[in-house]
């Protein structure tokens, strides 16, 4: 999956609660909740989805979802991240100039090490990842 990938989708879809869905990935984020909770159904997380979100306190991700995009969470200022076990494939820059300090990953420690976090363990190197699993 490349950096652009889903940034050239036309932005139509399903809507559901502020989320805008095509085919199973999240495209669109347009509501402004303190916690968003992201449709069952998702698979995965589109480019700069939640780029520069600015109300939410906490971001929930549905099992099944098994990749984030490029710049998904890019200066929001959400302050924690729920995702689940599900996920394979964690884009560039995810949390680029992010508040986020919390990922709780619904998933094992060793589930968490062999994801693919595309080069850049770096990125995590100030987030604290809970593991619950």
């Amino acid at each position: 999956m490349g950096g652009d990938t889903f940034t050239s989708l036309p932005r139509s879809g399903q809507t559901w609660d502020d989320c805008v869905i095509l085919g199973s990935a999240l495209i669109e984020y347009r509501g402004h909740f303190l916690e968003i909770a992201v449709p069952e159904g998702v698979k995965v997380i589109a480019a700069r989805v939640f780029q520069t979100e600015d109300k939410a306190t906490c971001i929930y991700l549905p099992t099944g979802v098994t990749a984030i995009g490029f710049q998904a969470f890019h200066q929001c200022k959400a302050e924690s991240i729920n995702t689940p076990s599900s996920i394979e494939y964690i884009d560039n820059y995810v949390f680029l100039g992010s508040r986020i300090k919390t990922v709780t990953f619904r998933g094992t420690e060793d589930q968490w090490k062999i994801l693919d976090k595309n080069g850049e363990p770096y990125v995590f190197s100030s987030i604290a990842v809970e593991y619950t699993g």
